[in-house]
């Protein structure tokens, strides 16, 4: 039973790779003990990509086991309850219901430093830029004066990290009304977790303390997130990208605190017409676009271990979730596979334990 090398296991200490896993660490199993693994690589002929409707992936060998749901009903007090079962991934089909990990139960640390140089990260990430081999650097950017509190948050929280002394805080441009805030301190610090460019999230940030990613988490929503729908239509909070691989590893950090979420795709790559900057209309190459949507419960759950900056997005996000006759739905914690992919391959990762425990794999309960 095994796993590949890129898949994320929720240790003690968050997630890290099956590929770095070679000593012993420790996971939380269901029954809340802690158990002693390590994982070793192993040789496997293929291993079977296995794909969801709601964006979680995961690549595992044919004999892994994982937990599904075969059936689902109503106990006394009309409560919805799902029965369970462990099979081995050879045995899943297009339509079977995979159970994702529920961490609600987790406790979340708080380190304010970490936790406010993570919500720049995501700042850069949604509004700013990493460009740190051109003049244009890495920066943050904000509409004025609608955003003012938040760039005032930016520049008190860059000033803590040692920046030089001819900083004298952001530059404003009069004909976009945004002010634009960059530093060398900011450009290290974005090196470490986002990729040049391309702004693409690092294996470093998903594996970072929980301070971190939480910070980073509520500046790019903070950025780029909405809050939308009611109580009676539905609520959610979107994180709407061009980047699918950052929304995958947005999914998988929200996880890590008990939330779980679905990847839409909004429109597939293309052309549109779109005007030039003489007003006229031509066609354009357009990437594909994705949404992240946060729903029923998890609102709630967001709110408190996430939450927002903005002050709009924090109000609307409160209206919501205000104790009212009408509660949100309750999140089932489960997925339904869509795809399934033989590859080849040459190495996975097994654990090097006589008694397999349940762990969270990218996402899924399995036993490893």
């Amino acid at each position: 039973m095994s796993v590949a090398a890129e898949t994320y296991i929720t240790t003690t200490l968050g997630p890290r790779r099956a590929s770095g896993l070679r000593e012993a660490f420790r996971v939380h199993s269901t029954d809340l003990e802690v158990t002693h693994q390590a994982l070793q690589e192993t040789e496997v002929p293929s291993l079977l990509r296995v794909a969801t409707d709601r964006g979680y992936e995961i690549t595992l060998s044919p004999d892994q086991e994982v937990l599904i749901e075969v059936a689902r009903g109503r106990v006394f007090g009309g409560a919805s309850v799902g029965q369970r079962a462990w099979v081995q991934a050879s045995s899943i089909e297009v339509g079977t219901v995979l159970l994702i990990a529920n961490n609600r139960s987790s406790i979340i640390e708080t380190n304010s430093r970490d936790f406010e140089r993570g919500w720049l990260l995501g700042q850069v990430t949604g509004n700013g830029g990493h460009n740190p081999h051109n003049s244009s650097g890495t920066y943050l950017r904000f509409w004025m004066p609608h955003h003012a509190d938040l760039a005032d948050r930016a520049d008190r929280i860059i000033r803590t990290m040692g920046v030089s002394k001819t900083y004298s805080g952001g530059a404003y441009n009069d004909i976009h009304g945004t002010l634009s805030i960059q530093t060398r301190a900011l450009e290290d610090f974005a090196a470490q977790f986002l990729e040049s460019q391309t702004k693409l999230i690092k294996p470093q940030l998903i594996e970072g303390n929980a301070s971190l990613v939480r910070g980073f988490l509520g500046g790019f929503f903070d950025a780029d997130g909405t809050v939308a729908g009611d109580k009676e239509k539905g609520q959610s909070v979107r994180l709407n990208q061009s980047s699918r691989p950052n929304l995958i590893a947005v999914q998988r950090m929200l996880l890590r605190f008990g939330i779980a979420s679905t990847i839409y795709l909004r429109r597939k790559a293309g052309t549109s017409l779109l005007p030039n900057s003489k007003r006229e209309y031509q066609h354009y190459q357009t990437k594909a676009n994705y949404e992240l949507v946060v729903s029923k419960d998890n609102i709630v759950v967001f709110e408190n271990a996430i939450g927002f900056e903005d002050r709009e997005k924090k109000a609307r996000l409160a209206e919501m979730t205000r104790p009212s006759a009408r509660k949100p739905y309750a999140e089932r914690f489960t997925a339904k596979v869509t795809a399934i992919e033989t590859i080849a391959i040459e190495t996975a990762y097994e654990a090097i334990v006589q008694r397999r425990s349940e762990v969270d794999a990218g996402g899924f309960r399995i036993k490893l």
